[in-house]
């Protein structure tokens, strides 16, 4: 199979992030200021969050993903929202855990911290690439906790199937993969076909807001692969009947090439998903 590699396509975009997981201090990725520890249940968590009251916008990152993923978005969301996001276990300080890195546990393990954090629901979601794969179970899964859902260029419940399989790859990326990911990414990926299957048996998203912002600059690529990743992108709103696709002038990494994409959407979730003659409690 020949699989044509763009320097600026998705595969620029998933290495870089493994790289920033790796050596960040060589490549100058942009760090996430104000990161504090705590011990949830028995463990240590990584995050930053901030406390303006209802809405309460949660962030989850990609795969190999960390804290400063959304250091282009964060800053600005959280001078006006309640906002968390966290490093989850096995990335950054997070330590890591034992238990499966399915998505049952992986939401859970969120929720909990949630509630440590005195963060009651409901909850904006915004998660990119596998984090929107996380986000969208959790909205499934919880569906009334979730006040909002903002999907940043996601993984799709059937992403790691068929074409998508790790195997069809090319082999630049399988060999970074394995040098690179930690175990508890691989662990992730791994876990997302069980997730995946999980997800599609639970009813979808209704009566609440759905954005789905994708890559625009992705529908260049060419291959078997990439054409399967591109179907997948015009697929997602499929699943959810009312939902508002927003292409973006962007490669995968939307949060860092076009954080304000993010932060707009954002904006509108919490417009759209507010009671009228309410407001936020800032």
């Amino acid at each position: 199979m020949n699989v044509q590699i763009h320097p600026k396509g998705i595969w620029h975009s998933i290495a870089l992030t493994l790289l920033c997981g790796y050596a960040s201090f060589l490549i100058g990725c942009a760090s996430l200021p104000n990161k504090t520890v705590t011990q949830l249940d028995q463990r240590q968590v990584e995050y930053v969050a901030t406390h303006h009251g209802q809405p309460i916008i949660v962030f989850e990152s990609g795969i190999a993903g960390t804290i400063d993923e959304w250091s282009d978005v964060f800053p600005t969301i959280s001078k006006e929202y309640s906002a968390l996001t966290y490093n989850r276990p096995g990335h950054g300080k997070s330590v890591t855990t034992q238990s499966p890195r399915d998505g049952d546990h992986i939401i859970d393990e969120l929720r909990l911290l949630l509630r440590q954090q005195g963060y009651t629901p409901p909850y904006i979601l915004v998660g990119h690439s596998m984090g929107g794969f996380y986000m969208q179970y959790f909205a499934r899964r919880y569906p009334e906790e979730v006040q909002a859902l903002v999907l940043v260029d996601s993984a799709h419940p059937k992403q790691v199937e068929g074409n998508g399989s790790i195997e069809h790859y090319p082999l630049v990326f399988r060999l970074m993969f394995d040098w690179l990911a930690s175990p508890t990414t691989k662990e992730e990926y791994l876990g997302m076909f069980s997730t995946g299957r999980k997800m599609l048996t639970l009813p979808t998203v209704t009566g609440k807001p759905v954005i789905i912002l994708n890559a625009a600059k992705a529908l260049n690529d060419h291959s078997p692969l990439a054409n399967d990743w591109n179907a997948m992108r015009w697929d997602l709103p499929k699943l959810y009947p009312g939902s508002q696709q927003i292409w973006v002038d962007s490669n995968h990494d939307i949060p860092h090439e076009q954080p304000q994409a993010v932060i707009d959407a954002i904006q509108a979730a919490v417009a759209a998903s507010t009671p009228a003659g309410s407001s936020s409690n800032k």
